[in-house]
């Protein structure tokens, strides 16, 4: 094995359909006259033995690779439709380079990519070696029927459809098509019906934001970390991403008082919205003597939002009603700025739109609750 690991770039035939190029397997196979390679599932010992002889087991799976080729509809008005496992790969080696290049997609949105793409082709009986024509329409209906009646949410289920559509985005077709491939966006479902009371914000009971606002106000002297952490949620309305990346140097001095101002992750690479919140002398020495003692407001931000989920789902924040934990805190500033200052501020302290804010984070039916009688 050590004397093909690096083949300086070139193919290197191990067997019928088999090769090896620096190191990994590769299912290697001329159709119509054209070169198709597809990366084995199957790789290290489990591929090649100590000889450099390919395994049964490898040579089982480029068997059927190769065979579903010879039979699979490919080619279509002279351009090769992809696997599926192919068409995949070429979408992490496209987006790569597009982060690099615009930032985006991230690397965490890729692996959420992949999982819901694993989860789809899974459920739907496909596998890489399938043609990526064999993706159709009465596929996903099946998909939607069995992830439903495995006891996945709707919400679930059309969410991984909806990451799955990503890999058909107007700015990677064009490289697909660059590669001389046919790639046909799917006819996709979509879930239909009204916005229930269920799907929109409703402000929680009061007793359960008082007794929220009672562990809030302990937390300082038990959990100074977790008080922090907390407050930036609470009081600036901060996601829990974006307040473990804030730091000290992000709190300047404006006008006579401390301005906290950054851009949201979720902006970051589409509108570039950023936001900014101030607050009083008081709170940001609080703050300061709470919160992380170098460059960032929070030490060990990951520990302090598990315990904060543990005590809020102990306050009675927990489904069905309430299934985003420390998040809540951020909806609770909101409506509380939203009903208070009105819904330009609730834009300026979230960085959301406006049909964002009515939808996931205020009640516009409780925006204002004083008596409007005349007499």
């Amino acid at each position: 094995m050590s004397v093909i690991k690096d083949t300086k770039g070139k193919f290197v035939r191990i067997g019928e359909w088999l090769c090896v190029r620096n190191g990994r397997v590769y299912g290697v196979k001329k159709v119509r006259g054209k070169t198709v390679r597809q990366v084995a599932p199957i790789q290290g010992l489990a591929a090649i033995d100590g000889k450099g002889r390919p395994t049964a087991e490898v040579k089982r799976w480029v068997r059927r690779w190769g065979e579903g080729l010879e039979n699979a509809p490919y080619y279509k008005e002279g351009k090769r439709v992809p696997t599926i496992g192919e068409f995949f790969d070429a979408y992490v080696e496209f987006a790569e380079q597009e982060y690099l290049s615009n930032g985006s997609p991230a690397p965490s949105t890729l692996a959420k990519y992949r999982s819901s793409f694993d989860i789809f082709v899974r459920t739907c009986g496909l596998s890489r070696s399938d043609s990526l024509a064999s993706i159709t329409r009465d596929r996903m209906d099946a998909f939607v029927s069995e992830s439903l009646a495995r006891g996945l949410i709707p919400l679930t289920v059309y969410s991984i459809l909806k990451q799955v559509r990503s890999l058909f985005g107007a700015w990677v077709m064009e490289r697909y098509a660059a590669r001389g491939w046919e790639v046909v966006m799917p006819n996709f479902p979509r879930r239909r019906g009204k916005l229930t009371a269920a799907k929109v914000y409703q402000r929680p009971p009061e007793e359960l934001r008082e007794r929220t606002m009672d562990w809030y106000r302990a937390l300082e002297r038990s959990d100074p970390m977790a008080w922090a952490a907390a407050s930036l949620m609470l009081q600036f309305g901060m996601r829990n991403c974006d307040a473990a990346r804030l730091k000290w140097e992000d709190i300047v001095r404006e006008d006579g008082k401390w301005v906290l101002g950054y851009t949201p992750k979720k902006t970051r690479n589409s509108s570039g919205r950023r936001v900014h919140c101030a607050m009083s002398d008081a709170f940001y020495e609080r703050l300061r003597a709470n919160g992380g003692k170098g460059a960032y407001v929070l030490e060990r931000a990951e520990s302090a939002f598990k315990q904060i989920n543990a005590s809020l789902f102990d306050l009675g924040w927990k489904p069905p009603q309430y299934h985003k934990r420390a998040y809540e805190l951020r909806k609770m500033c909101i409506d509380r700025i939203y009903r208070t200052y009105g819904v330009e501020a609730a834009v300026q302290v979230s960085g959301d739109d406006i049909k964002t804010i009515l939808r996931f984070y205020a009640d516009p039916s409780r925006a204002n609750m004083a008596t409007i009688d005349i007499t």
